[in-house]
């Protein structure tokens, strides 16, 4: 009976994820039976400019403490981090929760502080280590446009924050006949 519960057998599944990310989730839900149909919403992209970010990689050993908000963020930051003499030994590393720690460690990056559960900004705030902040320099890899509330709470808390936008969102042309197929 539990063996029938999991299964997926001859369902369809529809995964949005970014390409990179939806192998898989598509390869678990084939290996429970179903039908992974690939169609992402959303494409990562180069960021718009990478000289900003460039330029605070290279100027890592003046920061306390990089936060990475996501897996994107951490696989288009790494390699050119790693081309500027990687991550400097005193600086404190953050994910914002399992996937992106994960994704730290693909990269050979085995220690970061990140929440056990809720694997949020909010998540991330409520650890003891970002109560106080005063006087540090703290840079957030993301995505361009990401969310400000940790830019705001760190800010208010006292640190100096700066960004590293290491890649952007698009909406992909989508061929809605071929989904329907």
């Amino acid at each position: 009976m539990g063996e029938e519960r999991n299964s997926l057998a001859g369902l369809g599944v529809l995964v949005t994820r970014p390409e990179r990310q939806a192998d898989a989730l598509g390869q678990r839900i084939e290996q429970h039976g179903g039908i992974a149909i690939r169609h992402p919403t959303l494409v990562i992209r180069e960021p718009r400019d990478w000289a900003p970010a460039l330029v605070l990689f290279d100027r890592l050993t003046e920061y306390d403490l990089a936060i990475f908000t996501s897996a994107n963020a951490v696989d288009q930051a790494m390699p050119r981090i790693r081309e500027r003499g990687g991550l400097p030994p005193r600086l404190e590393i953050t994910a914002i929760g399992q996937a992106t720690a994960r994704a730290l460690a693909r990269h050979g990056v085995d220690r970061c502080l990140r929440p056990q559960q809720g694997f949020t900004s909010e998540a991330l705030l409520a650890l003891p280590r970002f109560q106080q902040v005063t006087g540090q320099a703290i840079v957030i890899v993301r995505g361009e446009g990401g969310r400000e509330l940790l830019t705001e709470t760190l800010t208010a808390r006292g640190a100096r924050v700066a960004h590293a936008e290491v890649y952007r969102r698009e909406r992909p042309t989508l061929n809605t006949a071929a989904l329907l197929e």
